[in-house]
């Protein structure tokens, strides 16, 4: 019996020997009860492999009483109180006594639906992470994503995944990463990868190092569901105006026009041979916005509502008064623009986009990761507004009762560079 479904979709992170966060997990019994949200921390090896699996239940609001769950689990511990919880082989009882229960499980099958490989290279020959830690020379390092047959479940063709890298250009120079959107995060270079769902990825990276380290390598899942019934015109035309929000399309913008039949506004020439498979078109259009992607962008990405979008300085921005031009589509595939104050944003009342510019022009720290802000922004439309230093609040407590320490200082410290913006002003 496999441990994921898609009862919820939500994102997902990976990161080597870290963690998987927010990925759902079975719960099949008539009697369970079917409130909750499910968080899914994977240890994973530096080389890629999975060493086990735990499973946080979170039951919400209100949840005193009789709680009962199921779940194929080689133990379990009461994560909020002191309540015994009665574990008998698949089923989990708990009399509880909060309001709002966590509960963890260690899960007897070690299976995701990605089966990941990495592995590292100095002047040509093959070291394990902890044999090349510190060494200099030319690195090379693989990363190859692909389908674990041995999963029976539908996540890998409906989640896409996002890679990041993060390099210290103090030791690493001539960074060579092919397909890779590029960006500078302060001292570091970063490196994101797209992986569309149903499809794997074989990532190369080459760099002159010094004494080297790195950071963890964190991939950042979403539910993305193509829907292969439309027609290809339908989806690649999405597709295509997706990649122009972004990217703002240079010369080979040009070039996109005739790929196939039926492709219109940006489908690239490549693609003809392949518009009857309309993931691998997917697949080759995006590859194509990080070549795209120019150097004055501050930001270029989106989240999990298919909200896209790409942030530069706008024209008379000054360093009194920064202003910047936000373009991309919204969750409705819908093209906007926005020209954002940075002066006035109010991290209390603030859209995602407003605080994507925000996070740019600060220069926010993202710890080797893809953003400084909380999971929940996956979820915002371009016109949604929140409470971000609450949604901060939240986050960090969750993390904490989690025993995420390390990721709640993280948070912690990405709230107070926001909190340092408004007493300046």
């Amino acid at each position: 019996m496999n441990h994921f479904n898609q009862k919820k979709s939500t994102s997902v992170i990976l990161a080597t020997a870290l963690l998987v966060s927010a990925l759902p997990v079975s719960v099949s019994a008539m009697e369970a009860n079917t409130d909750k949200e499910e968080v899914v921390y994977v240890n994973l090896g530096n080389d890629g492999s999975v060493r086990e699996i735990n499973v946080v239940n979170i039951f919400g609001e209100n949840t005193e009483g009789v709680i009962i769950d199921y779940g194929k689990y080689l133990d379990v511990r009461n994560m909020t109180t002191t309540d015994k919880i009665d574990f008998s082989g698949d089923a989990i009882k708990i009399n509880s006594s909060a309001e709002k229960l966590y509960y963890e499980g260690k899960l007897e099958s070690a299976l995701m639906p990605w089966d990941i490989q990495i592995r590292y290279f100095l002047d040509g020959k093959e070291y394990s992470a902890e044999e090349i830690a510190g060494k200099s020379g030319e690195i090379k390092i693989t990363i190859r994503i692909a389908q674990n047959q041995k999963y029976r479940g539908d996540f890998y063709d409906n989640y896409a995944l996002q890679a990041s890298l993060s390099f210290d250009t103090d030791k690493c120079k001539n960074i060579v990463a092919p397909d890779a959107t590029v960006a500078n995060v302060g001292s570091n270079k970063q490196l994101t990868y797209t992986i569309l769902p149903g499809k794997g990825a074989d990532i190369e990276i080459t760099a002159e190092v010094s004494e080297f380290e790195m950071d963890g390598i964190s991939i950042n899942g979403i539910p993305l569901n193509l829907n292969i019934e439309v027609d290809d015109e339908e989806l690649m035309g999405q597709v295509t105006e997706l990649l122009d929000a972004i990217s703002q399309l240079d010369d080979g913008a040009a070039e996109l026009q005739d790929g196939a039949s039926d492709l219109q506004d940006g489908a690239q020439s490549d693609l003809k041979s392949g518009v009857n498979d309309l993931k691998d078109g997917a697949e080759q259009l995006h590859r194509g916005a990080a070549d795209m992607k120019t150097d004055d962008m501050l930001y270029s990405g989106g989240n999990g509502t298919g909200l896209s979008f790409y942030i530069k300085y706008a024209e008379g921005s000054t360093e009194d008064n920064p202003t910047v031009i936000a373009k991309g589509v919204d969750e409705n595939g819908n093209e906007f623009e926005q020209t954002i104050h940075i002066n006035k944003i109010n991290p209390k009342c603030a859209t995602v986009v407003e605080m994507r510019a925000l996070e740019a022009h600060l220069g926010v720290d993202k710890n080797g990761g893809l953003s400084s802000l909380p999971l929940e922004t996956g979820e915002m439309g371009l016109h949604d507004r929140a409470d971000f230093m609450d949604m901060f609040q939240k986050q960090i407590s969750d993390m904490r009762l989690l025993g995420q320490q390390k990721l709640a200082a993280y948070y912690q410290y990405s709230m107070q560079a926001y909190w340092d913006f408004m007493n300046k002003k």
